[in-house]
């Protein structure tokens, strides 16, 4: 992790692509829900992500 002030972002990761590629591989496997929007059951996080899809829907339209 690096800190960089005068970037985009605060900080920075640096995580080998490989062990990023298998660590998604494997999340993407072990996904067992029909409807994402029904899975995610934390009410605040539920709101941030209908935000997130309400802006790509509405994008979709543009």
């Amino acid at each position: 992790m690096t800190r960089t002030p005068t970037a985009d972002y605060l900080y920075r990761a640096e995580i080998e692509r490989a062990k990023v590629a298998t660590t998604l591989a494997s999340l993407a496997v072990s996904m067992d829900y029909d409807n994402e929007k029904g899975a995610v059951g934390d009410a605040k996080r539920a709101c941030m992500m209908g935000r997130a899809w309400a802006t790509c829907l509405s994008d979709q339209h543009d």
